[in-house]
């Protein structure tokens, strides 16, 4: 959304002023990190109370220390320098414990920060920075860990970014898809069930819509749907690696003292179901869709709406062949997604390719032949599209490379949904086989896709990015019937009743209200079509009719009407 030249680098140096600012105000503030983040950066504190009135006073330092036109300068020291340098710091010196390799900090001014850069060549290329929050968050992420003082910020090279990226902000706040899903009424949340969605009858309709184009899409292509069990035997979750792997994003419980673990992931069961009956080369390829509600863990202060929950719907498919197939397939996967992604109105797509940390291979499975084998197939399938890519080291799951793909919103924003994961891994491990057309057995491939991710983050992304005005056939009413007064009820009966006979959502406003403001309720519901009802068109056997971002209403005969929005 946000792009210019070295932005990550320009907000790393803007987070060193920050914390520079912080300090010359709070002189006994404890630092932990300040990177740069997908729009802006943060820097972590302890030891500091700050209030919404001290916001002013940071920006305001940070300002005049960017007008002091300073050079961040680079030094390279010894640990056990580094460890007497940052005696006072205990945050640092954890870091510094844990690096290998060189050691080196930064200083701008009279501010030392442990960091391997690089900076900007001088502050003053920082025009504009402003404070946009204040949140708390445990160190490295873990609840186990200390709670600390996160500031949340962003700087541009321009003012006029600034006022662009605030304006933005401005735009985004009204598309928040929860302040529309309660102003349309499509679901809650409760403290009694934290990160789980309460669906109501609106938002059912919606999320039922969304799964009947997926159902069909998915039937035009030959998958066959299937549905898995949600609490599933440890010892599968130790075959398949998640036991040692991913268990801290588990719900683990024990029934008659066996452990058992809810599902994070719909694979281990589909293979399960793979291995209900003997498979051959003639099965290929084997598609198996399913719409599976998983669990993982998600600390509460990250849950955010729909777009980060502990409980949702997993729109997964695993698909079985056998080596020949596998770039054919991978590439009718990737365009699949694109083409049901479109469906939905989004038109630009981003494509990367998320391999394993080199530095930490110890936590993914599989030989480094497998691993450079995958991520070419994957890297080669892309080529033959003509889709360019990025390369994203760390995004791997424990299992195989991914390509991922990554939409943009109507207001710029990228957002991942699509998945493909190329996995030699697990069939080895469950032991998978099928019979080759020369009578021996062999290990299948596995391939594991969603096309829209999560079904509860989709509908997020899928909110604002239409606003909440949703495509006709998506929207959970569709036409709304406002009679004047009660002396047009028959007739608005009997057009209701002709509407929904033709399976079109519609209901009649029943408000005690005046007209004006059923009126005015019922567009700010954002319903498609509003019917609305008087005593001439009572008397003409006709219904006028407005539609939602129109200020005029035409007149229809009703079986007009009903040919135009079907």
């Amino acid at each position: 959304m946000v792009d210019f030249e070295n932005k990550n680098i320009f907000w790393h140096t803007s987070a060193h002023v920050l914390a520079y600012a912080v300090k010359n105000l709070f002189p006994d503030v404890k630092f932990g990190i300040g990177p740069a983040i997908e729009n802006g950066f943060y820097y972590d504190f302890d030891n500091i109370q700050i209030q919404e009135s001290d916001i002013e006073r940071i920006e305001k330092e940070a300002k005049r220390i960017i007008k002091m036109k300073l050079i961040p300068e680079k030094y390279v020291i010894s640990r056990e320098s580094a460890l007497n340098m940052f005696s006072g710091q205990p945050f640092k010196n954890e870091l510094i414990k844990d690096l290998n390799g060189e050691i080196s900090y930064y200083k701008i001014g009279d501010f030392c920060d442990l960091c391997r850069g690089p900076h900007l060549e001088n502050i003053s290329e920082i025009k504009s920075i402003k404070i946009l929050s204040i949140a708390g968050a445990y160190w490295k992420g873990n609840s186990n860990n200390k709670m600390m003082t996160r500031i949340y910020a962003v700087s541009f090279p321009e003012e006029n970014m600034m006022k662009d990226y605030l304006d933005f902000l401005e735009e985004a706040k009204k598309r928040d898809h929860r302040l529309i899903g309660k102003q349309l009424d499509l679901f809650s949340f409760h403290p009694e069930a934290p990160g789980a969605v309460f669906w109501h009858e609106n938002g059912w309709i919606l999320r039922n819509e969304i799964i009947n184009k997926w159902r069909k899409f998915h039937y035009e292509n030959d998958y066959k749907e299937i549905n898995t069990p949600i609490l599933l035997d440890s010892e599968l979750w130790k075959t398949s690696g998640h036991w040692d792997l991913y268990r801290e994003n588990m719900y683990i419980t024990s029934v008659e003292n066996k452990e058992f673990a809810v599902k994070p992931m719909n694979c281990p069961g589909s293979i399960l179901y793979y291995k209900e009956k003997a498979r051959s080369y003639r099965d290929f390829p084997l598609k198996f869709a399913e719409l599976g509600l998983v669990h993982r863990f998600e600390l509460s202060g990250t849950l955010h709406g729909l777009m980060r929950v502990r409980q949702f719907t997993q729109d997964d498919a695993h698909i079985f062949i056998k080596e020949e197939m596998l770039l054919s397939e991978i590439k009718k996967i990737i365009i699949m997604s694109v083409d049901l992604l479109k469906q939905f109105g989004f038109k630009d797509f981003i494509f990367t390719v998320s391999v394993r940390n080199e530095e930490k291979k110890e936590k993914y499975l599989g030989s480094e032949e497998i691993w450079s084998k995958a991520t070419s197939t994957l890297e080669k399938a892309l080529g033959e599209l003509s889709y360019d890519y990025r390369v994203s080291p760390g995004d791997a799951k424990f299992y195989g490379p991914s390509v991922d793909i990554i939409i943009k919103d109507n207001l710029g924003r990228e957002w991942q949904c699509s998945t493909l994961q190329l996995d030699f891994n697990l069939p080895e491990r469950f032991s998978l086989e099928y019979t080759d057309s020369d009578g021996t057995k062999k290990v299948p491939i596995m391939l594991h896709r969603t096309l829209l991710g999560s079904l509860e983050r989709f509908i997020g992304i899928f909110i604002e990015n239409c606003n909440g005005v949703f495509p006709f056939d998506l929207s959970p009413v569709q036409v709304v019937i406002l009679p004047i007064s009660e002396k047009q009820k028959d007739f608005s009966e009997k057009i209701n009743s002709i509407l929904r006979n033709k399976n079109i959502r519609s209901e009649i406003s029943k408000s005690e209200e005046t007209f004006s403001k059923r009126l005015r309720n019922t567009i700010i519901r954002k319903i498609p079509y509003i019917v609305i009802i008087g005593d001439k068109e009572v008397a003409e056997n006709k219904i006028s009719v407005r539609k939602y971002g129109e200020n005029e209403s035409k007149s229809y005969e009703t079986e007009d009407f009903i040919k135009i929005i079907l």
